[in-house]
Parts: structure tokens; sequence; C-alpha cells
């Protein structure tokens, strides 16, 4: 009894001696890896987060979220104490340079929107991200373009972050980063909140993105400048449909009270009329731009939207990035790729129908180059001269805004006749559509001239 009480005290002396040695090496081990993990330099190659690793962003919450703290940034320039504690604390000890010296005053506008040509991201601790985002702040006044560089650091995990101003990218060889750059960072495990340093997450899900940045992104731009709308026009497009910035500044000119109800803080106050009937008046006229339908496709190399809004017209988006992308402002001056199939697939009383609807929202835009160039060369010579003289009575025959409906259909040998009813708020009136179909989805047409 007492041997096996001895084995038994034996037993328990090893086992704790045991469990007493794998804690002591646990211990030594825990202390060299906080060692490590505090003591480590980045350009001895000592990362814990590969931040060679850059890549373009693609993530629409994170691109918004960056965007509004740069646009948090410019609109507090002024004020040093807010400047000094939305840098980022590391780059400003590790040059001891005076902010408020280094920071061009010139950046300083009163009206003002941020534009972000590109956009790079890449971890730089656990949580931790760095952004690097090149762009251009545009004088909302004036249209001048001033360009920009920032770096953007993210503490997702303290929903905190800070800027790092153009001059200190420079030093640090952090400027102008590309997919292709290779950069190293000392690891940065957070960002302290400051107070007014801090951010909201928001998940920008589809419609969000479509309907609260896309499409404003570019109505705004119209009213902004029209010379950075154009670019953002598809390249055949803007070709076919303006042929210069000069006629397309003449169309924003045309829709700009329009775009402008896009923001309902662009409403107009009773305060804006000489008379409060007519404030009456405009309130119950006030008609407020939206999109109501959307539809996306993916088209390979870029996703589609087509837009339309509650006048009856159509934007169609092709994005190959966020907010990267070419828009086409209307269904009739080139074909898109589903017309097309569409179109080659129709029966001949379906191609006529499609080419008649083209006229139809032509003559709604009030497009009538474009009606023009579709008139058989004979039918001009005898009743429109000049496109002048069709634009004066397509504008009294005709009018906008029409609905229409298709009535009797006769094909030929040669060529199609079909009745169309236009309806609008004035008038109704049923003309006889002639049309040749000609290659591909060309066309000429004439019609009944009362």
């Amino acid at each position: 009894m007492v041997v096996k009480r001895k084995k038994i005290i034996i037993t328990l002396i090893i086992f704790m001696i045991c469990i007493i040695i794998i804690l002591t090496i646990r211990g030594i081990i825990y202390r060299k890896n906080t060692l490590i993990f505090n003591e480590v330099e980045v350009p001895e190659g000592g990362d814990y987060f590969d931040s060679s690793k850059i890549k373009k962003v693609g993530d629409r919450s994170d691109y918004i979220l960056v965007k509004k703290c740069i646009e948090k940034y410019f609109n507090n320039l002024s004020d040093s104490e807010f400047t000094n504690k939305i840098l980022a604390d590391e780059y400003i000890k590790l040059h001891n340079v005076s902010i408020q010296n280094n920071i061009e005053q010139k950046t300083l506008l009163d009206n003002f929107e941020i534009l972000i040509n590109n956009m790079y991201v890449t971890e730089i601790g656990l949580g931790v991200f760095f952004y690097n985002a090149k762009g251009g702040i545009i004088n909302t006044q004036t249209s001048e373009i001033q360009e920009f560089e920032l770096g953007v650091m993210v503490d997702n995990s303290n929903r905190t972050y800070g800027i790092i101003p153009e001059e200190y990218l420079v030093k640090m060889g952090y400027s102008g980063l590309n997919e292709n750059s290779k950069i190293k960072f000392k690891e940065i495990n957070k960002i302290k909140n400051k107070g007014v340093n801090t951010f909201k997450y928001r998940f920008i899900n589809e419609d969000i993105y479509v309907l609260d940045y896309l499409f404003p992104d570019f109505i705004n731009k119209c009213l902004l400048s029209a010379n950075i709308a154009y670019q953002h026009l598809d390249d055949e497009y803007k070709e076919k449909k303006f042929g210069s910035v000069e006629n397309f500044a003449k169309y924003i000119e045309k829709n700009e009270e329009l775009y402008g109800t896009l923001n309902p803080a662009n409403m107009k106050q009773p305060n804006d009329f000489d008379d409060y009937d007519d404030y009456i008046s405009y309130l119950y006229s006030y008609t407020p731009f939206t999109i109501v339908a959307k539809e996306k496709k993916n088209m390979g190399n870029y996703l589609q939207y087509v837009l339309e809004d509650n006048f009856g017209k159509y934007y169609i988006f092709k994005e190959k990035g966020i907010l990267n992308y070419k828009v086409i402002l209307d269904t009739y001056t080139i074909d898109i790729p589903e017309f097309i199939k569409q179109y080659m697939e129709g029966d001949t009383k379906t191609k006529i129908a499609l080419n008649t609807q083209k006229i139809v929202d032509a003559l709604n835009d009030g497009d009538y180059k474009y009606v023009y160039s579709k008139l058989a060369d004979s039918f001009k010579a005898n009743y429109f001269n000049t496109l002048e003289s069709f634009e004066e009575y397509a504008k009294n025959t005709f009018g906008t805004n029409n609905e229409v409906e298709y009535k009797k259909f006769i094909e030929t040998a040669n060529y199609c006749t079909l009745d169309v009813t236009f309806k609008n708020k004035k008038w109704e009136i049923t003309k006889t559509v002639i049309m040749q179909l000609q290659e591909d989805t060309n066309f000429v047409m004439s019609f009944n001239v009362d």
C-alpha cells in the first residue's frame, strides 16, 4: 500500500515537472516572437505583411470610404489643429517636419469637387491598409483642375484613418504606385483615435452604388465641366452624336435645369420667387430627375448598366472599374450589342419596328440631325433641302414626349410601310413611314408630308 502511494506521488511530481517545462518553453517562444514582432524593421525585409502586393481597389465600399476621407481632409485643410490630427503620426515623426509650412495653400478652395483617377491598396498590418490615390481637385466656379496624390492609411478595427500628404509619399518612395510597384512598409498595428480621424463604414451594394454614386457621378461632372464629362462619353458615340465638346456643352446647357433636380438641395425655396403664387406654381410643376429602371449585364471585359429615367431617356454605362466608365446617352445613335443581336435575329417586320423606334426616340429627344441623316436623298431634295427646314417642320408636326402606336404594316420587294400614330398632350397624328433596309443595321426612310 505504501509502495503504491509512493508511485502515485512520484507520478504526480513528474507530471508537474513536465507542465512547468512546457510552460517555460512556451514563455520563451512567446517572448521571442513578441521581440521579433516589435523590433522588426522593414528595410531589412522582415515584414509580416507583404506590402509589395499592390492591387487596384476593387471594392466599392472601400473606394467610397477612402474618397470621403480625402474629401474631409481637403474640406478642413485651412484648420491647422484639425490637419495635425488627421495626418498619419508615423510619418510626421519620421520626417520631423512642420506640417503647416509644407501644405500648399493653393489647394484651399471654397467650392470644389474631388475626382479620383486611380486608387491602389496594400495591407500593412492586421486590418490596416495603405491606399494610394491620384486625382484632381476641380474648382466648381472656374473649372480649373489641380492634380493631387495622397496616401490614406485605414485601420478597420479602430475605424480610424490617417492622411499622408504628397511630399511625404515622394520622400518615402510611395508616390506614383501601380500594380507593378515594389515597396516596403514598416508594419502598422493600429491608428490612434484623435476624435476627428474616425469613420463609419457603409456597405455599398450594387443598387446603392449605381443610383447614389455611378449615375450622380456623371451628372455632377456634366454640371461641373463639359470637358471632363465629355471624356466619359463612349468614343464612337461622342463623335457621331456631338463631334466636339462645344456641341456637348450645348446639350448640357439644354438639360442643366433637369440635371440640377437630381440633388434635392437644389430645389428652389419661397424666397427665390418674387410672388408666392409663382412658388406654388413651381411646386405643382416640379418633377425631380430620378432613375426608375436599371438593368445589368456582364459583357466580359466590362459591366453594362442600362438606366432609364422618369422622362423615358436612357443612359448606358460601360464600366471597367469603380467609377471608371464610358456613357452612351441614347439608344439610337450607335448600336449596342443587344440591339445588333435582336436586329439580326429578327424578321423584316421586327427590323422595321426597331428602326422606327430609333426615329421616335430621336424625335422625342429633339435630335433632328439624326432623323435628317436617315431621310432618303430624293425625299430630302423634294421636301427638306436643309436640316433647318426639316427641324422647323418636325418641331411643329411631332413635338417631343410622344407615345407611339404601330398599326398597319406592308412588306414589298423593295421597301416596307408602317403606319405610326404619334400621341402627346397637344396632338395626335398618324404618319406612314416608308423604309428601305440596307446592309447591317442601316436604313433610309421617308413619310407622307401633309
